[in-house]
């Protein structure tokens, strides 16, 4: 009974998690030594419970994580490279506007007033051309570099204890270094 009950739950966690947001694709290109990282989130992204969270006066927080590692045979990966991008989204019932900051690692570098929460929802959907810094110290047309990519949608806690973070799960892609 007891080893039913565990497989249930373990299928039953795998599947509320394959339904979650999902990083779409990934791109990359270089420009001047330095490496810039495009990726999108799927369509339909934004939950009940995301949405409730953004139409409510509280500030939502979206955390996206976006790395580049190289792959070490029998140790683990190093992480070359990592920018943490927030942008937070607090609704305004007043004026009934959107307010959404940007900061990257901590520094704060736009913030923009939307109507909608498709405008919303447009901007949060990814990010373009987000600089990784530079690559002079990744070693030429070598294949062992990878880029990845998690975006973290909304913190909670279940019972006030347990945190339930809805998230997409780290996405990967080989990079090619010139």
């Amino acid at each position: 009974m007891r080893r039913s009950l565990a497989i249930l739950l373990l299928v039953a966690a795998f599947t509320v998690q394959a339904k979650g947001p999902k990083v779409g694709k990934i791109s990359c290109g270089f420009d001047n030594l330095h490496l810039f990282v495009t990726f999108s989130l799927s369509d339909g992204f934004l939950s009940q419970d995301v949405l409730d969270a953004i139409n409510s006066t509280k500030p939502t927080t979206f955390t996206y994580e976006v790395e580049v590692a190289k792959k070490r045979t029998g140790w683990f990966d190093k992480t070359i490279g990592r920018r943490v991008v927030e942008k937070t989204v607090t609704y305004d019932n007043l004026t009934r506007q959107y307010d959404l900051v940007t900061a990257v690692d901590g520094e704060e570098k736009e913030k923009i007033s939307l109507i909608s929460v498709e405008e919303v929802e447009e901007s949060l959907k990814g990010m373009t051309a987000l600089d990784m810094g530079s690559v002079v110290d990744l070693s030429p047309g070598e294949r062992a570099y990878y880029i990845r990519v998690r975006v973290t949608l909304l913190k909670n806690f279940v019972l006030w204890i347990i945190p339930s973070d809805e998230d997409t799960g780290w996405t990967e892609k080989e990079l090619k270094t010139p």
